[in-house]
C-alpha cells in the first residue's frame, strides 16, 4: 500500500524545505533585530515556516493512522519482533561486556596474588575468586594488611614503582609510589565497614602536603561519605572506592 502518490511526495518535500528555510530565516531575524518592524517581519517568517512544516506532518500522520487501521495486526507483530530483538541484542552486549570485565579483573587479581612488592614484608593474598564473585566482595573481604599489599601490587601492574611503608611510624603513607616521570605519589588504605569521613580525608591531605607528593590515592573499598567527597573535590586526591578499584583492576588486567 502506497502512503503517498509521487506528486504528494514532491509537495511534501517542497513544504518541508520551505518550512525549514523560512523558520531559520525568521529565527535568525528574531535574534538579530529588536525593532518593531523587523520583529513583525521575523515573526511572520517564523510562523509561515512553522505552518509549512505542520501541513506535511499532519498529512503524514493521517496516512499513517489509515495504514495502521488497515494493517494493525502486522504492525503490532513487527513492533513486538523488533522489541524482542532489541532486548536480546542489548542483553547480549551487556553479557559480553560483563564477561570481559570479569576475566580482566580475575587475570589482574591472579597476577597480583602471586606477585611481590618491595618494602615491608607481608603475607600472601587470598587466591583469585571464581567468576561469580564480584570484585567488590573480594576487596571488602581483605584484611587491612592484605588491602595494603593488594594496592601496592595493583599500582605495580599499572606501571608504578611501589614500596610498602605501612606500619608504625608510616606517617599515614601505606604505599609510596613513583610514577613514570619520577614524581612521588602516596597511597593510604582504610578497610572500614562504614564510609570514610571528612576527618580522615583532612588528615590524609596533611600527609600529602607533608610528603610533597604530587598526588594521593585514598583506597577505601567501603566508600566515602558525602562530606568527605565534597572536601576532597578540587584536590589532588583520588578517592578509590570499590567502583574505582574495579576500574583500575580492569586496566591492570589489560596491561
Amino acid at each position: 500500500m502506497q502512503i503517498f502518490f509521487i506528486s504528494d511526495i514532491r509537495v511534501v518535500l517542497v513544504l518541508v524545505l520551505a518550512g525549514v528555510l523560512f523558520s531559520l530565516l525568521g529565527w535568525r531575524e528574531l535574534r538579530r533585530h529588536r525593532r518593531a518592524r523587523r520583529l513583525r517581519t521575523a515573526l511572520a517568517l517564523l510562523l509561515f515556516g512553522v505552518a509549512c512544516l505542520v501541513l506535511p506532518i499532519w498529512s503524514l500522520t493521517a496516512h499513517l493512522l489509515a495504514f495502521y487501521s488497515a494493517n494493525r495486526t502486522a504492525i503490532l507483530l513487527w513492533l513486538l519482533t523488533g522489541a524482542v530483538a532489541l532486548i536480546v541484542g542489548l542483553g547480549g552486549v551487556w553479557m559480553v561486556r560483563d564477561l570481559r570485565q570479569r576475566r580482566a579483573w580475575q587475570r589482574a587479581v591472579r597476577v597480583m596474588a602471586s606477585g611481590s612488592a618491595t618494602g615491608r614484608s607481608t603475607g600472601p593474598l587470598p587466591p583469585a575468586p571464581g567468576r561469580a564473585v564480584p570484585v567488590q566482595q573480594y576487596l571488602q573481604n581483605l584484611s587491612p594488611a592484605e588491602l595494603e599489599t593488594f594496592s601496592a601490587r595493583l599500582f605495580q601492574q599499572l606501571g608504578y614503582r611501589a614500596e610498602m611503608r605501612g606500619g608504625s611510624g608510616d606517617h599515614g603513607v601505606d604505599v609510596q609510589l613513583t610514577n613514570s616521570f619520577g614524581g612521588l605519589e602516596v597511597v593510604q588504605c582504610k578497610q572500614y565497614r562504614s564510609p570514610v569521613g571528612e576527618p580522615e580525608m583532612r588528615a590524609f591531605y596533611g600527609t600529602l602536603v607533608h610528603s610533597q607528593a604530587v598526588k594521593g590515592y585514598f583506597v577505601a573499598p567501603g566508600g566515602f561519605t558525602r562530606q568527605a567527597r565534597r572536601w576532597a573535590s578540587g584536590k589532588p586526591i583520588v578517592l578509590a572506592d570499590a567502583a574505582v578499584l574495579a576500574h583500575l583492576i580492569n586496566q591492570a588486567g589489560r596491561a
